[in-house]
């Protein structure tokens, strides 16, 4: 990939002579321009020194004393070429400049609504805080993760909170959650994505926290009881209702709210609500009878992206937007991809890319992984990595190789053999790590660009469109950030902060870091 210069332009401009006199200087011939070789008063000519003819001094006149020919005037003709040359060359220099400041502008734009932040420099440090329990929550949701919904940063809690993720001014506060005699409570919001850039409308639910044995143990089951439905931005409430008593799995769905719950007859029942208006969309019932021991009643739900996710008592159930159960997803699980695809995982090592409607697009050996972290264009390759500790049937180990699949027809690239993590994807450079060691790659034909020489410890990468940042813990137990050329694979800098990293995100283009006490960070 070529380095794209920022705020330069280069122009090329090319010079012409125009030599011509006015149309309207006469001669002693009559009106016309003076030819080179004409001699003014009769004088003979005589061949000078210089170049071309000289009048001869006649007797009597007085000499002439290094008399040059005068400078000819310029037609109105060459002058308004020339005026127009210039103005010409001065608009293309000018409109090249706004124009590059204009790309330049549309492609952080379209890195930053790919979840991509804004360049970061050596001087990076800390620009705004906010502190834990500034919601007003205490730690009984320090699971819930802050989302970014539409361009602004929401915090969990009793009340969730919006924020400005550039300034990290707080933009509203929601109202508390109520409170229960037989359980803790908890509120966890999310949008209609499947992204960290999340759309509106924001969807706050409320859990009860129940303890539910196990064999030998018990974990924390979370029950939706609540959801309200807001605008992200403002924090205006736009609908509210109550799950039916029963109701052990909520997820936000195809524009929809999907819930599970034990039937009456003991199967399992999957409602779909449309998000806006709370009508029931459809109502779907799963054949599966409902068992006596701990954790055999569990249900749970969750956005596969295409598809709706729902947890059985230990095996999983995948159904479509209609409904329908997805026959290549039974007994295996789902994640979501970039632009609107899935991946089914099944249970022999094989996967299923799934197109939005839930179609199939590809099935392929081993697992299907995808570049996380991008610029903002399609993803060009899926990588899959078979081997490397699958014994055969003759007891030996197949050595690993990585595989890349044309993300759209599933066809190989290219493959190279060790065990490749995708990393980020800038253009056409694919960036991958080797065990800490990262390399890029043309994503078309595998050919490797660079390698890093040194390993290089991280937890969470970034890309600004040119630069790779790694986000990682410092040798002093704070935050350290490392900035790559994606071109060279050069250490252009890095720096360390105070602040203990656990993880990051990105929003409205702005790093945003959380601390091991819940701090948020917001780094630039």
């Amino acid at each position: 990939m070529g380095r794209r210069s920022r705020g330069t332009v280069r122009s090329s401009v090319r010079v012409f002579v125009i030599e011509e006199t006015d149309e309207d200087q006469s001669g002693p011939d009559g009106p016309g321009p003076r030819s080179h070789g004409e001699v003014p008063d009769g004088a003979a000519p005589v061949q000078g020194a210089g170049v071309g003819r000289v009048p001869q001094v006649g007797a009597g006149d007085e000499p002439r004393v290094d008399e040059r020919p005068a400078r000819r005037r310029w037609s109105r003709r060459a002058r308004l070429l020339v005026g127009a040359g210039v103005s010409v060359v001065a608009l293309l220099a000018v409109g090249g400049v706004v124009r590059g400041e204009m790309n330049e502008s549309a492609r952080v734009e379209r890195v930053v609504a790919a979840g991509g932040i804004r360049p970061l420099g050596p001087e990076v440090g800390v620009r705004w805080r906010i502190e834990p329990g500034a919601s007003g929550d205490d730690d009984s949701g320090w699971w819930l993760s802050p989302v970014v919904v539409d361009g602004t940063l929401v915090v969990p809690g009793s009340p969730a909170v919006g924020y400005d993720p550039t300034t990290g001014r707080e933009l509203w506060r929601g109202a508390p959650r109520p409170e229960s005699d037989t359980a803790r409570v908890t509120t966890g919001c999310t949008g209609t994505g499947t992204r960290a850039e999340q759309e509106d409308p924001l969807v706050c639910t409320t859990f009860e926290l129940r303890s539910v044995p196990t064999d030998g143990a018990t974990f924390e089951q979370s029950l939706p009881v609540r959801i309200d439905v807001m605008v992200a931005a403002t924090g205006e409430v736009t609908g509210s209702r109550t799950f039916r008593e029963g109701t052990q799995g909520a997820a936000v769905f195809d524009d929809g709210v999907a819930s599970v719950r034990w039937g009456d007859d003991g199967h399992v029942v999957v409602d779909l609500e449309d998000l806006a208006t709370g009508e029931l969309r459809w109502s779907r019932e799963i054949d599966e009878d409902r068992g006596n021991g701990p954790g055999e009643d569990y249900l749970g739900l969750q956005d596969g992206g295409s598809v709706l996710m729902v947890a059985v008592a230990g095996r999983l159930v995948t159904l479509d937007a209609q409904g329908r159960t997805v026959d290549e997803a039974e007994d295996s699980w789902t994640s979501p991809l970039r632009d609107g695809l899935a991946v089914v995982q099944h249970p022999d090592g094989a996967s299923t890319v799934l197109d939005p409607g839930g179609a199939e697009l590809f099935r392929t050996r081993g697992t299907v992984q995808e570049f996380a972290v991008t610029d903002g264009g399609p993803s060009r390759v899926f990588l899959v990595t078979e081997g490397g500790g699958v014994m055969d049937e003759s007891g030996n180990i197949e050595p690993p190789r990585t595989t890349a699949l044309d993300a759209a027809t599933g066809r190989t690239r290219w493959s190279a053999d060790g065990v490749s993590a995708p990393v980020a994807q800038v253009g056409e450079v694919g960036i991958l790590s080797e065990a800490g060691r990262l390399r890029a790659v043309d994503l078309g034909s595998g050919r490797r660009l660079w390698e890093s020489s040194d390993l290089l410890a991280y937890s969470s990468a970034y890309t600004d469109g040119t630069d790779l940042y790694l986000v990682g813990t410092s040798a002093g137990g704070g935050t350290r950030i490392t900035a790559v050329s994606v071109d060279s694979g050069q250490e252009l800098w890095s720096s360390d902060l105070t602040d203990l990293f656990v993880w990051g995100a990105s929003a409205r283009g702005t790093l945003v870091v959380a601390t091991d006490d819940g701090t948020l960070l917001g780094i630039g």
